[in-house]
């Protein structure tokens, strides 16, 4: 089990370096990625297991700030009005990161869609 796990992990890794890495004398250079997570929903639940997968991928990690008046003023202002109060608030974290994607020089902002 372990080897099929380094095997899957080596993958992955030989992927991601293809579509986000920049080739230098045969050989790849990963740029460091900066992924924002919003601190929302069920996302910030499962935060340990996004962490290490960002992580391992070599990536950045920035967070949203914690829930406040702000954060559930942006999420009102950006929803429609029949949405629940955690997808406003949701919405209002990720509009937070939005707004501190190029002072903080954010790359991609991590929504994962589970089923």
């Amino acid at each position: 089990m372990e080897n099929i796990y380094r095997k899957s992990k080596l993958i992955f890794r030989l992927s991601f370096l293809h579509k986000f890495g920049k080739k230098t004398n045969n050989s790849f250079r990963v740029i460091k990625l900066k992924i924002g997570i919003p601190k929302g929903m069920y996302i910030y639940e499962d935060k340990l297991l996004y962490e290490e997968f960002f992580k391992n991928l070599g990536c950045k990690i920035v967070y949203s700030k914690d829930t406040d008046k702000e954060i559930i003023e942006k999420g009102v202002k950006y929803s429609i009005d029949e949405a629940c109060l955690a997808s406003k608030v949701f919405i209002g974290h990720v509009k937070d990161l939005v707004d501190r994607k190029e002072e903080e020089n954010i790359d991609y902002i991590f929504i994962p869609r589970i089923c």
